[in-house]
């Protein structure tokens, strides 16, 4: 593992960048999607992710992004619940749910493959509530070194800067130890 810290794009030599934009809205209301209009406008991301935004087919219509297009994974067991990925109307997406809530697990997890310029990046938002022990291995499935996650996992952890680790941090710490994953945190 290695640890990166501040901001991250996808870039190469001779590769498009892809600006990335995640946000935790724990519930996304209209105040918050102004604020979030005015940083994309300064921004100007490809791609914005929004957990725990309390996304149903009764309120999107509520939330319209010029020049985006909406892709969402509905709210299901909890009011707050659902992932909405807003994806800029001239790249090439397409939206894979990697987990929905269940009685035995309740992490939420969303794919979004996008191409700019030729070039694929896999980008899964996730967000996973407190106390939930998630399987995190639907995370990595056809994993490659254009894929990056982003989420709020409620996985504290001393590596992260917390005064103690819990069940799910040491899971998470696990998670990235096991594999080819780099960890980039929040300055």
């Amino acid at each position: 593992m290695r640890k990166v810290s501040g901001k991250c794009s996808f870039k190469g030599k001779g590769n498009p960048s892809l600006k990335i934009l995640f946000w935790n809205a724990g519930g996304l209301t209209q105040d918050k999607f102004t604020e979030l209009k005015q940083i994309s406008y300064t921004e100007s991301p490809d791609v914005i992710g929004i957990v725990e935004s309390g996304a149903s087919d009764d309120n999107l219509k509520y939330f319209p992004f010029k020049n985006y297009t909406t892709f969402s994974l509905q709210r299901s067991r909890q009011i707050v619940s659902g992932i909405v990925i807003f994806v800029k109307n001239n790249l090439i997406a397409k939206p894979y749910i990697k987990h929905v809530m269940s009685d035995s697990d309740t992490l939420e997890a969303f794919e979004i493959r996008v191409w700019k310029q030729n070039m694929g990046h896999r980008i899964t938002f996730v967000y996973n509530p407190p106390r939930n022990k998630p399987d995190l291995d639907c995370l990595i499935q056809d994993w490659n070194k254009r894929s990056i996650i982003l989420g709020d996992f409620n996985a504290y952890s001393t590596r992260w800067g917390y005064r103690q680790s819990c069940v799910i941090g040491k899971l998470m710490e696990d998670f990235i130890d096991s594999g080819e994953i780099d960890f980039i945190e929040n300055e």
